[in-house]
């Protein structure tokens, strides 16, 4: 019987799988071989190369083609994609024992018409006969305590386990890592007292000191080098790195997991209570805590470039060459995250740290890199670590970190990070763990990781200080971004009629006391607290004759926005394109004095909820409709063409375009 030849592959014909032999063409052969890891094999001189075959099941579908009778046939020029090649598991002496709960400790699936049904929200529940255990007592409508207590999955709200365990998310949620920091209490759930045990977990991945190393029987399965790309794979993917990846995410994973629930849960929680976010105090005994002083060459950072996609090496090496003080090195919003730009741009700043890019300038020389791994919710399809896809994040910091973070170290240029789409504290204190569970993982002093928070989500507005506070010793401040702060209203609270914004081309700007107060409590609150403050990032393209009256039409714009930032105290901001890097650092020049503005404590400001949560007035109109879908449906063919997002009309539409569709719902 015929079996498929790829190293690791089991299927057979007898299966009902079509099998595919060897091409004859000498060089088309030697590709089949290597992608199927059978490189090193010679048949015997009784055999041929046409009595192996590969089977259907690892070529992409655009590889096929159809006869006129309408047979599927594999193509001439066919080369097979699709391969799980297994990372050999490390061993370690002695197996962790694993934690099998007992079956009632299993989570109940339910929807929220059901939980609702089940739960009066009252007093009365106070008075209720405890179960076994015996259950917390709940206050009305403490929604959170509610999820604690029970564990549920919201079915409406597909979260990526399909079975989580009660003990796990009952009475592991973000505790683990809390050991050297002070407590912040989340809504509905009392302080941990000083004295109790360390939260027991089922994961065999993670023991409290996150030292535990891989199981026996834990495997690493990555798809072949996308075409075209195999010596940058072969740089970037090598076995230690895939070994690095492999413990970064068995270590943290159920923790990403948690904080992707804990979203789900705070949205269905204001959606069936019509609450609103409140500002909560960072519980500490010492009310003058400060953060950790940043390395000199962020201490001065008046112009970086923004939505630097580092697929493209040409826009790359420009902005190396430029005189910015920073780039924004953005994985997230301004690059579209396939496969093949994945890993060309991961290995274009490979090449950049190690002075391996034509005509660029040595790392050290450069503007330093602000590096912006995807957001949470972003999975990399392409890597499986135990049967389960990563979280897109990790699969950028780990692979960023190993290859390139102890050479920014010694050049003292890093490493340096933005964190995007952070929408609570919970977040933050997870990417510090993973900062410190890195820095030991390679050797450098802790601290050495400093990260930028992106303030950008309304309800993170509210928890600004408690986000310092949980990087403090890794802290590199906040930034402003309007466009997705300004899109996250319409997420979080779309569908009450009074959170629905008007025309934003019009009516929605830096000026409106809604995004004001915003910058002006950023300012405040990293000032106070000795971090910096930085300002969004002027998306205008500029022409390209720089003596016409529309240039000086938009230059006039952008400087009369940015002074507004500047005299609100930022300490920088951003640009899209070059041509502004140097008319702003004047602007910046002349209106400041030193390296920053962290002298300007904002003494004067006094933000409420209301002030952030005040929509501006003004209608729709259907110039704004029209120019809302042209944007959306740009945006998708961009990214549907893998371009980056910033070509679909300009990075500025590209920003808000998390939501494309919603600003026409509204």
């Amino acid at each position: 019987m015929v079996g498929c030849s790829a190293n690791g592959c089991s299927n057979r014909w007898e299966q009902k799988v079509r099998m595919y032999g060897f091409p004859t063409d000498g060089e088309r052969r030697k590709t089949w071989l290597i992608r199927a890891r059978r490189d090193d094999f010679t048949p015997s001189p009784t055999q041929k190369y046409n009595n192996y075959k590969l089977c259907e099941s690892h070529f992409e579908a655009d590889q096929f083609c159809f006869t006129r009778k309408g047979r599927k046939k594999l193509r001439s020029d066919a080369v097979p994609t699709v391969f799980a090649h297994r990372l050999a598991a490390k061993r370690r002496k002695a197996p962790v024992a694993r934690y099998t709960p007992p079956p009632a400790a299993l989570v109940r699936r339910q929807t929220l018409a059901q939980i609702c049904s089940e739960h009066t929200y009252s007093a009365k529940r106070d008075q209720a006969p405890a179960p076994n255990p015996p259950a917390p007592q709940h206050n009305k409508m403490d929604f959170f305590s509610m999820l604690k207590m029970h564990a549920i999955d919201i079915v409406q709200f597909q979260v990526q386990d399909d079975v989580m365990r009660e003990s796990e998310l009952g009475q592991t949620l973000f505790e683990p890592g809390q050991s050297e920091r002070e407590p912040v209490s989340p809504v509905g759930q009392s302080e941990r007292e000083p004295d109790s045990p360390p939260s027991p977990t089922a994961s065999a991945c993670q023991s409290p000191e996150r030292e535990t190393q891989p199981d026996s029987d834990m495997s690493v399965e990555m798809r072949a080098a996308p075409v075209g790309l195999e010596p940058e794979y072969i740089d970037l993917l090598t076995p230690s790195a895939l070994s690095f990846l492999q413990e970064l995410v068995c270590t943290f994973d159920q923790e990403v997991d948690q904080v992707l629930t804990l979203r789900v849960s705070r949205k269905a929680h204001l959606d069936m209570t019509g609450d609103l976010p409140e500002f909560r105090e960072v519980m500490t005994s010492d009310p003058s805590w400060r953060v950790s002083p940043v390395p000199p060459r962020l201490s001065r950072r008046h112009v970086d470039v923004g939505d630097l996609a580092p697929c493209d090496t040409q826009r790359l090496i420009d902005g190396l060459r430029s005189a910015a003080q920073g780039l924004q090195i953005d994985f997230d919003d301004g690059n579209c995250p396939t496969y093949h730009n994945q890993i060309k741009g991961l290995h274009n700043v490979y090449k950049a740290v190690n002075g391996l890019l034509p005509e660029a300038p040595p790392i050290q020389q450069a503007p330093v890199l602000m590096l912006r791994p995807r957001a949470w919710n972003m999975v990399e399809h392409n890597m499986m670590v135990n049967g389960k896809e990563v979280p897109g994040p990790l699969f950028d910091f780990g692979l960023l970190m190993f290859h390139c973070g102890r050479k920014l170290f010694d050049h003292q240029s890093g490493p340096f990070f933005y964190l995007s789409k952070v929408e609570s504290y919970h977040e933050a204190r997870l990417w510090n763990n993973i900062f410190v569970w890195t820095q030991d993982k390679l050797g450098l002093p802790q601290g050495t990781i400093k990260a930028t928070v992106l303030i950008e989500n309304v309800l993170a507005a509210f928890e600004m200080e408690q986000i310092l506070f949980e990087l403090k010793e890794h802290s590199a401040g906040l930034n402003c971004g309007i466009w997705d702060y300004s899109a996250s209203f319409i997420n979080k609270f779309g569908q009450r009629s009074s959170f629905v914004l008007p025309d934003r081309s019009k009516y929605v700007n830096m000026q409106k006391h809604f995004l004001s107060s915003y910058m002006d409590l950023l300012v405040q609150t990293c000032h106070s607290r000795g971090a910096l403050a930085t300002g969004g990032m002027a998306a205008t393209l500029m022409p390209t004759e720089a003596d016409t009256a529309t240039y000086r039409t938009l230059l006039d714009t952008v400087t009369r926005l940015k002074l507004l930032e500047i005299k609100a105290g930022v300490d920088g901001f951003m640009v899209y394109d070059l041509s502004l890097i140097e008319p702003m650092q004047t602007l910046f020049q002349t209106h400041t004095r030193g390296d920053n503005q962290l002298d300007q404590l904002r003494e004067d400001v006094r933000v409420t909820a209301e002030d952030l949560l005040t929509m501006p007035s003004g209608g729709v109109t259907l110039h704004g409709l029209q120019y809302n879908i042209t944007v959306g449906i740009l945006f998708i063919d961009a990214w549907l063409s893998a371009k980056s997002p910033e070509e679909a009309e300009s990075p500025e539409e590209a920003e808000s375009e998390t939501c494309p569709g919603r600003r026409i719902w509204t």
